[in-house]
C-alpha cells in the first residue's frame, strides 16, 4: 500500500485587484487599487519627489516659452458680463442692461449716454419691448437725507460729455411688466432725443448683481405710474 501523495502547496499570489471602481465623496470614479506586481523594485520616496520636482521645473519652463511676450506676469483683466451699446449720429449707447426683477411686474434700465456733438441734448422718452410704460426718472434726496424716486420729463445730457443712467441717479423705471424677465432675456430699449434721433439698443437681462449694487426698484416710487 503506497502511502497518500501531499496536496501540492499552492504559491503565495503576490498581488491583489477588487476588479471595482471606487466612488469618491464627490461623486467621480476612481480606478481600483492594486498592489506592487512582483519582481518590481520599489522607488525610494526621496526620488520620487525629486523627479516630481524635475518636471514642474520643466512644465514652468515650457509655460513660460510659450507665453507672448509681454504677458508673463501679467494678470488678465476680469470681463464681465456683456451689456448691450448703439449708436446713432454724435450720440453713443453703452453698458445698457437690466437687472433682473425683484417683483415681476417693475424693474429699471442702466445705460450711459455719450453725446459727441457740442450741442446740448436731452433724454426727452424711452420705450421698451417689455412694457408699454417706461419712466425716465432721478433719485433726489429729500432734506432728511432720504432718496425719493420722482419721474422727471426730460434727462440732460451735456455736448461733448456724458449722462449715465445708474442706481440713485438718473434711470429708466419700466412698468407694468406683462412677462417676467429672467436672466438671459434681451429687451429692445428705444431712445428718443430733443435733437429728434432716436437710438435702439439691445438691454440684456442680468443678474442684480451685475452693477455692483442695489438698483431702484426698492426704494419710495413717489410720481410713478
Amino acid at each position: 500500500m503506497t502511502a497518500a501523495q501531499p496536496s501540492p502547496v499552492p504559491a503565495p499570489r503576490t498581488g491583489f485587484s477588487t476588479g471595482s471602481r471606487v466612488v469618491s465623496r464627490s461623486g467621480a470614479r476612481t480606478s481600483p487599487r492594486t498592489s506592487p506586481r512582483a519582481g518590481s523594485r520599489a522607488v525610494p520616496s526621496r526620488a520620487r519627489c525629486a523627479a516630481a520636482v524635475a518636471l514642474a521645473v520643466l512644465g514652468l519652463v515650457g509655460c513660460a516659452a510659450q507665453a507672448p511676450p509681454g504677458d508673463q506676469g501679467r494678470a488678465r483683466p476680469e470681463t464681465g458680463p456683456p451689456k448691450g451699446a448703439a449708436a446713432s449720429g454724435g450720440l453713443r449707447i453703452e453698458g445698457a442692461w437690466i437687472p433682473e426683477p425683484a417683483t415681476p411686474d417693475m424693474s429699471t434700465a442702466y445705460l450711459k449716454i455719450n453725446n459727441g456733438d457740442e450741442r446740448d441734448d436731452a433724454l426727452i422718452a424711452a420705450e421698451t419691448s417689455a412694457s408699454d410704460d417706461t419712466d425716465l426718472c432721478s433719485t433726489p434726496k429729500t432734506d432728511s437725507g432720504a432718496a425719493r424716486m420722482r419721474v422727471v420729463p426730460e434727462i440732460p445730457v451735456p455736448g461733448g460729455g456724458s449722462t449715465e443712467l445708474k442706481s440713485g441717479g438718473f434711470h429708466l423705471m419700466v412698468n407694468d411688466i406683462a412677462d417676467p424677465l429672467t436672466v438671459g432675456d434681451r429687451v429692445t430699449v428705444t431712445l428718443t432725443f430733443d435733437s429728434g434721433t432716436e437710438v435702439a439698443v439691445e438691454a440684456p437681462v442680468l443678474e442684480r448683481t451685475a452693477g455692483g449694487g442695489a438698483d431702484d426698484t426698492g426704494g419710495d416710487h413717489t410720481g410713478h405710474h
